[in-house]
């Protein structure tokens, strides 16, 4: 019989919809005309609704798309300030309102304008306001938070993974920083399992989250790892890996988030 495994969702990066979605959207849950509601308001219910059609287990939405969401709520001005997380706590309601235990991902603050490289005071400050963010958005409703990152440093790590916050990486990200991640947390998403025995030699790992495996990438971490501690998982970037003669290529596609994630389930279930 095959196995199951547990599916978990990052969000992604959705489309940018025309004003009949979004107009039929409102008209088929009027509860939201009630709500402040925008764009990415609309993004991210679209985002959960999928996910919860599809079946997945840990429901996740945002993604880099609502970094104008942390850009509005923390401002610079000789260090970092919380000035205005207004809309940040709209989507807390939101997510908590959709699905109850759903993670939010957002850019890490690395990702934002840099204006700290030679001062390490103002980097540490905005960290504090993320750390002030996040904790008012779980008081919102939000369960745990997901930093997304292409690279990650000390100060990072040291001050935002927590019990609730986790970092992950991008499919571009290099194994050094995925390195210095497993130094403060024990699981870890992976788009390629092929590094995972040599890691296992490395850290502790209670979890791994394969993104967008193919049956070779799930073959691999079976190998090493039990079932139970494999997990399959997507962020939906418009990118799918697929397996052509034994070689994994990337193919840039047009689908609906609900089309996503429910090829996401069918990966967990061993159908590829």
């Amino acid at each position: 019989m095959l196995y199951h495994y547990k599916t978990v969702a990052y969000g992604g990066e959705p489309s940018t919809p025309n004003i009949a979605a979004i107009t039929t959207f409102l008209q088929e849950h009027p509860q939201y005309r009630k709500r402040c509601f925008d764009l990415i308001s609309y993004q991210i219910a679209t985002q959960i609704l999928a996910e919860k059609e599809a079946g997945i287990e840990q429901i996740g939405s945002g993604g880099l798309f609502v970094k104008s969401r942390i850009e509005e709520a923390i401002h610079y001005n000789e260090e970092w300030h919380l000035v205005d997380p207004t809309w940040l706590l709209y989507d807390a309601e939101q997510i908590s309102f959709l699905s109850k235990h759903s993670q939010y991902s957002f850019p890490s603050p690395n990702l934002l304008p840099s204006r700290y490289e030679e001062e390490a005071e103002a980097y540490y400050s905005l960290c504090k306001q993320y750390r002030t963010v996040m904790r008012e958005m779980r008081d919102r409703g939000v369960y745990k938070h997901v930093l997304i990152a292409t690279q990650v440093d000390e100060t990072l790590c040291e001050e935002l993974i927590g019990r609730r916050s986790s970092v992950f990486m991008t499919r571009d990200a290099k194994r050094e920083d995925i390195e210095c991640v497993l130094e403060y947390q024990q699981s870890i998403s992976l788009y390629d399992s092929s590094i995972l025995e040599s890691l296992l030699d490395q850290f502790s790992i209670s979890t791994v989250t394969l993104l967008d495996p193919t049956e070779k990438n799930l073959i691999v971490a079976t190998e090493h790892l039990d079932q139970e501690k494999i997990r399959i998982g997507g962020y939906n970037d418009g990118t799918w890996i697929k397996e052509r003669g034994g070689v994994s290529e990337e193919e840039k596609i047009h689908s609906t988030e609900r089309d996503y994630w429910d090829m996401i389930k069918e990966k967990s279930r061993g159908q590829f």
